[in-house]
């Protein structure tokens, strides 16, 4: 059996353009960091996204976006380990905005 380390990445509204997945440029460089430190022992890697005001879907689309991205740079990497990548969604009013709500 072995014994793997969580490494946790919060993101939330704010790493992302406007009603979009892309993530800033200044968010996406720190993903080089992030695989920097995965490589440095067995992990798994959960991706927590903070919605607030943005639709479900859009907040569902962008921890998908950044799970691909991290898997597909984790893949060239050509690493030492399979890297589980586990994906949670929570919501700051404990649910997703209805619609015209305002923060």
């Amino acid at each position: 059996a072995a014994i793997h380390r969580v490494v946790r990445l919060d993101m939330a509204d704010g790493v992302f353009r406007p009603d979009s997945t892309e993530m800033r440029p200044q968010w996406t460089s720190r993903i080089d960091l992030l695989l920097e430190q995965l490589q440095k022992a067995p992990s798994v890697l959960r991706l927590a996204y903070m919605g607030d005001v943005e639709d479900e879907s859009l907040a569902n689309e962008r921890l998908q976006a950044v799970k691909t991205l991290i898997e597909k740079r984790w893949q060239k990497l050509n690493c030492c380990y399979r890297l589980m990548i586990e994906t949670e969604l929570f919501w700051r009013r404990g649910h997703p905005a209805e619609k015209g709500e305002q923060p």
